[in-house]
């Protein structure tokens, strides 16, 4: 091969020369990027993103090729959206036009529109309102990254603490969400008092109520607080309730109540509404074994002394715990000195009640004046 022409072929290891290479190589030129002036070009609009054609076109088109029916309402979407991010579509396999019918005591309308809107929107926040049955709608349809988001706005301790958390344990309980429930209810603290006072303690279930009394972190002045919950509870509706007097007892730590309050308990026994309670020979039996507990633990300052563990291993006693103690300055103003009575603990819970309600108002005028 002469040297005037050019070798159009190379080996494996060259790149392939490109059309512009060879027009520069047979003309033997080099190309000057300062005088050539193709890249002058005239302006035109900006191209739009690939992605965002298809976008407006699914979303704004005509383009819908399922239905999903869930109850009587039926919504028409498009399957390849629904599939980018629910695993529930993605994984199974369904016919243009099909009409796909989802559980509805999983997943309601208005849930499956949320979802439907979070997934088309660029806005991914969540709002507050009807956080459970999404969380519940997402994990039925297997939108994983909705799901995580909700956890995590869940998990987050500074937006559900107190009377939120027990707002979203509502909320959780009425759509049988047990994971948010036993969340939520630890977060429940110094809020604990309010819940007592509330309707909503009153017609709980026992075993929700023994899940409460169970609790190391519910906010209470002194243990016998937690009794008189318990005895709140059972009197709202005694004739039913009454067969879970022992299995509430056994949640309330007599061993660190007052021997003089054990011994008021077994002594005085016509106690207005407590009566029904402590005529029961199987509490008088529980105060009697406390009583012992209670009034060793009070000849020491503390429960870590060497003296009083030896008396626990020598009676076969477990260690009681005092739980966490939040003691309200209302409380302590008007009751600490008193005998503190049942009769006392109504009328603190009716305080609380209403501390609470003024500050509702007061925090709803001060939102008002700031708009």
């Amino acid at each position: 091969m002469s040297g005037d022409k050019i070798q159009l072929l190379r080996s494996d290891e060259d790149d392939i020369m490109t059309s512009k290479e060879r027009v520069y190589s047979v003309n033997r030129i080099t190309p000057d990027p300062y005088i050539h002036c193709w890249r002058k070009q005239p302006k035109i609009h900006e191209k739009e993103m690939l992605m965002k054609l298809i976008y407006d076109q699914m979303k704004y088109q005509d383009s819908f090729d399922i239905c999903i029916e869930i109850g009587n309402a039926i919504f028409s979407a498009i399957l390849l959206i629904l599939k980018s991010y629910s695993n529930f579509f993605a994984n199974r396999e369904f016919a243009d036009g099909a009409c796909i019918k989802l559980s509805e005591s999983r997943i309601t309308r208005d849930t499956f529109t949320d979802i439907y809107k979070w997934i088309l929107s660029k806005r991914k926040q969540i709002d507050r309102e009807d956080i459970i049955p999404l969380l519940l709608g997402a994990q039925y349809l297997e939108v994983e990254l909705l799901e995580q988001q909700i956890w995590n706005l869940i998990q987050d301790c500074e937006k559900f603490q107190e009377d939120e958390a027990f707002l979203l344990y509502q909320e959780a309980k009425l759509w049988k969400c047990t994971k948010v429930q036993n969340m939520m209810i630890q977060r429940v603290q110094r809020f604990f008092m309010t819940v007592v006072c509330s309707e909503e303690f009153l017609i709980m279930e026992p075993n929700e109520v023994m899940n409460w009394l169970r609790l190391d972190s519910i906010g209470i002045n002194m243990e016998v607080e937690v009794f008189y919950a318990a005895a709140r509870w059972m009197l709202f509706n005694w004739n039913d309730r009454k067969v879970y007097l022992m299995d509430l007892v056994k949640l309330v730590r007599f061993g660190i109540i007052d021997p003089w309050r054990i011994v008021e308990f077994r002594m005085n026994k016509k106690m207005g509404k407590l009566e029904v309670i402590l005529n029961n020979s199987d509490f008088q039996d529980t105060l009697e074994s406390s009583l012992s507990y209670s009034t060793y633990r009070n000849c020491f300052n503390d429960d870590s002394h060497d003296q009083f563990n030896d008396f626990l291993k020598r009676f076969n006693f477990k260690k009681i715990y005092p739980r966490d103690q939040m003691i309200d300055p209302m409380w302590q103003e008007y009751y600490k000195q008193t005998p503190y009575t049942f009769q006392h603990f109504e009328d603190y819970l009716k305080m609380t009640l209403e501390r609470r309600f003024h500050s509702l108002v007061y925090t709803k005028y001060q939102i008002q004046q700031e708009q």
